[in-house]
């Protein structure tokens, strides 16, 4: 590659048109969580915990701490099948045995304890606690996702670099071609053994040395 290419790529790049916030439709390229999520619903007492209609996404108990909740009263909460986000700040009554309620609403996305002072690590963990077989397999891939795009950048950007030598025919090019070809074989096999093979065993360990001798005492 001349410079002559250089300096046309580079003319080209700053020529680009620059990204928007907006697609040609006039439609953004994010979308933002529904207005319900960001309408909250105060309350102070059970009794307003239960006055809430059932379609719920947003409740809170404010920033104050005259807010009369006890653990049972969390048990309310199972009518909220869309509750979102749960913020009980300074609730004093709320302690660990309240966790136990909160944790059956699967599809809370933000949760505020703030201020609880009643609640300890033992109750913290109740929220991380994995209840079966499925919500196992649903962390581990969640996990998994998270790590495609990092991993196949690196493997991309190392394969980019060795390929080449392969087919190289320079002075030296039958030693770099020796070195070349082990580390290509292995960024290939760690890439499929990161993405496929490490998540398989690591829930069958994880399945039979803790979480199923967990849920025996339950059952």
């Amino acid at each position: 590659m001349n410079r002559w290419t250089i300096i046309a790529l580079l003319l080209l790049g700053g020529c680009a048109p620059k990204p928007t916030d907006q697609e040609p439709g006039g439609e953004p390229y994010f979308s933002l969580p529904s207005e319900a999520y960001f309408k909250e619903s105060r309350i102070q007492s059970r009794a307003d915990l239960e006055a809430l209609p059932a379609e719920t996404v947003f409740i809170t108990s404010g920033d104050h701490g005259s807010v009369e909740l006890s653990s049972d009263d969390l048990h309310a909460l199972a009518r909220f099948s869309r509750l979102q986000r749960l913020h009980l700040r300074h609730c004093r009554g709320i302690g660990n045995a309240g966790m136990d309620y909160v944790a059956t609403r699967t599809s809370l996305l933000d949760l505020d304890l703030s201020g609880c002072v009643a609640l300890t690590g033992e109750g913290i963990a109740k929220l991380a606690t994995l209840r079966n077989l499925r919500e196992l397999q649903d962390a581990i891939m969640h996990g998994a996702v998270k790590r495609i795009r990092p991993k196949f950048m690196t493997v991309a950007c190392m394969f980019t670099g060795l390929l080449p030598i392969m087919w190289s025919a320079g002075t030296g090019a039958d030693v770099m071609k020796r070195i070349a070809a082990p580390m290509i074989g292995g960024i290939f096999t760690s890439f499929i053994l990161e993405l496929v093979v490490y998540p398989a065993i690591y829930e069958v360990w994880k399945w039979h040395s803790e979480v199923k001798k967990q849920l025996s005492p339950q059952s």
